[in-house]
């Protein structure tokens, strides 16, 4: 039969005892925890050791998201007795937050009286580790704003340029923050009515299970915080103290090419997310590798052909088998490739429904890029090569399996009678998807990328794979038009210019010589040159390895230091600065090389060792 309905015995008695500690709370209020450390008595009820890791995970918390020290979940718990506090220094609201009194104790206090805390130990040690950090952070914020101040007088600029502006606005954030020092939100507990029991309830350490985010997760949810707040890698805030995982999703989020490349990434659901690629650890070191703008590029490249198939424009495989036969009649057939070039142009406007490409139809994608063109194929070794043979070939059957596999989905999901209630545009794009691909990955096609394969987490293995291969060649090519030299001047002290590739990238977009419609094909163009040209990169490598190139500097500091201007004042005026000697300027200063006889020199030298490669 039905018994009585009720709570586990030990959730009753918790209840209980939340129930009676709840009498014993006189109200809320602000605490100074910095101010007052040495007035806390900790390990009354709870003899918990203070552990300095897990001090340094909520320190770092404190630093990529805040110090939330008024939210009444993080509020610590003082026992002290009634007649200890100034009146009106406590409130029954917690919901007043940051608007709670400070709470004050009075002269009936003992002279050298002490607050037991129930806990929140590691919180407080924390805190006041945090208010030392930011205490420093303003005192160099302060230094660099008045060396930019100095800076655009000397360069006669009538106008803060972008990163003074930005330094000014975070010295300004970090004042107003300083400005509540150490206070915490308290829940104020009469001593009086505090036992032995209710001392160890309020002061036990969380028993429950509770899901922490990995540190991918983390990184995906920053990026998604700062897209939904339409904020961009320029609004990163760089934490020079932060450490590990933190200080690694706060490298890779102020790239502004790992940023676009999170975009791609997060917006096609979870088929990259939980790949072994986006492993925190790996994903940091490849994006900041020589070759991770490359990476990064061609990703999207690859992304956008795959997301082209996915659209409201009007073109069936049939009809682009209709197409293709017609098109073995000579007559009809430079009619039919203007009409194939049309309809190329409608998909690559056309806005794609992201619906329509869904996570198991990327894994089928994935598992044909593997069979054909991935893992340890013959072919793997010749990605995106439209010169070679043996790529031309596996790529045909590549598109043949695709095409296929792309057919036979949308005919199983629009037949299915869980889909009959999908979107009507997501049923149009899954309709034209296979005709779509089959144009798309026509390799007679004069597009860009025409020979290379559609976007899934193994293509980012391979890609990753072969250019780990020539990565001090991609270094090499990538310094000949890097403008690190020129920009340095402009960034502030923690600018880093990430990826070498990246680097050459902005440097060729940006450049105020070139025609801005050519900048584009210009990157295409180089980059493109990585995958046709492979084994002549890979005789440079083996060259450049025997030469044993320095690693390329990516700190303004370090780059300093190239040029003799070490400051190793940490943040002072400028008082313990060195300057090099001449003997160091000489063998330092690489402007005192001719540059056009360098460019001239390597170009040359790359030319010859292209020459002697053997495919």
């Amino acid at each position: 039969g039905s018994g009585t309905a009720s709570l586990d015995h030990n959730v009753k008695e918790d209840a209980k005892r939340d129930k009676n500690a709840n009498k014993a709370i006189m109200g809320y209020a602000r605490f100074d925890l910095v101010e007052n450390y040495n007035k806390l008595s900790f390990g009354h009820w709870n003899s918990r050791p203070l552990m300095q890791n897990q001090v340094q995970s909520l320190y770092q918390s404190f630093l990529i998201n805040g110090v939330d020290r008024f939210n009444p979940m993080h509020a610590l718990p003082l026992v002290l007795p009634k007649e200890w506090i100034v009146d009106g220094t406590v409130e029954k609201d917690h919901e007043k937050r940051e608007e709670l009194p400070i709470l004050r104790i009075s002269d009936k206090a003992p002279k050298d009286w002490k607050i037991k805390v129930a806990g929140g130990r590691h919180r407080t040690e924390a805190i006041k580790k945090w208010v030392l950090k930011m205490q420093r952070d303003v005192n160099a914020l302060e230094v660099e704003e008045k060396r930019m101040a100095k800076q655009a007088v000397e360069d006669g600029a009538a106008e803060m340029n972008d990163t003074s502006n930005t330094v000014k606005q975070r010295l300004h954030r970090l004042r107003e923050v300083l400005q509540y020092h150490g206070q915490w939100i308290v829940t104020v507990f009469d001593a009086n009515q505090v036992d032995t029991l209710i001392g160890i309830h309020i002061s036990r350490n969380e028993t429950k299970h509770v899901y922490m985010q990995s540190p991918e997760e983390g990184l995906i949810q920053r990026y998604k915080i700062l897209e939904a707040n339409k904020k961009t890698s320029r609004d990163v805030e760089r934490t020079s103290m932060a450490k590990g995982s933190v200080a690694k999703q706060t490298e890779l989020l102020s790239q502004d090419y790992v940023f676009d490349h999170m975009k791609n990434l997060v917006s096609s659901g979870t088929h990259y997310i939980h790949s072994p690629e986006m492993q925190l650890n790996r994903f940091h070191k490849v994006m900041l590798s020589g070759y991770g703008g490359l990476i990064a590029y061609a990703t999207a490249r690859l992304e956008n052909r795959l997301r082209w198939c996915f659209n409201t424009v009007s073109y069936t495989l049939a009809e682009h088998r209709k197409i293709e036969a017609k098109s073995k009649n000579n007559t009809s057939f430079q009619k039919l490739k203007i009409r194939k070039e049309e309809i190329f142009e409608d998909l690559k406007q056309a806005t794609p429904i992201l619906e329509s490409i869904s996570d198991p139809l990327r894994d089928k994608l994935d598992r044909i890029f593997n069979t054909h063109l991935g893992d340890n194929t013959p072919a793997s070794y010749r990605f995106g090569n439209d010169q070679d043979e043996m790529w031309l070939t596996a790529f045909k059957e590549y598109s043949y399996a695709v095409v296929a596999a792309m057919d036979e989905y949308a005919s199983e999901v629009l037949s299915a009678d869980e889909t009959k209630d999908l979107d009507e545009d997501v049923r149009t794009a899954l309709l034209g998807c296979a005709g779509k691909a089959a144009l798309v990955l026509d390799d007679s096609s004069q597009a860009d990328y025409c020979s290379f394969p559609f976007m899934s987490y193994s293509v980012i293995t391979t890609l990753v794979r072969n250019m780990s291969m020539i990565e001090r060649s991609i270094f090499e090519v990538s310094s000949w038009f890097s403008p690190m030299l020129y920009m340095a001047k402009g960034h502030g002290k923690d600018w880093e210019p990430g990826s070498a590739s990246a680097d050459m990238i902005r440097a060729i977009m940006g450049h105020p010589n070139l025609d801005p419609i050519r900048r584009g094909d210009a990157v295409i163009e180089i980059h493109r040159s990585f995958f046709s040209m492979f084994a002549e990169y890979i005789n440079m490598e083996r060259q450049l390895s025997k030469i044993n190139m320095p690693r390329r500097i990516t700190n303004q500091q370090q780059l300093m230091a190239t040029f003799g201007l070490v400051d190793t004042s940490n943040g002072s005026k400028g008082k313990n600065r060195k300057k090099a000697t001449k003997a160091q300027q000489d063998t330092a200063n690489p402007l005192e090389v001719d540059a056009g006889s360098m460019i001239s020199t390597s170009a040359s030298r790359y030319q010859d060792m292209r020459g002697s490669a053997h495919p």
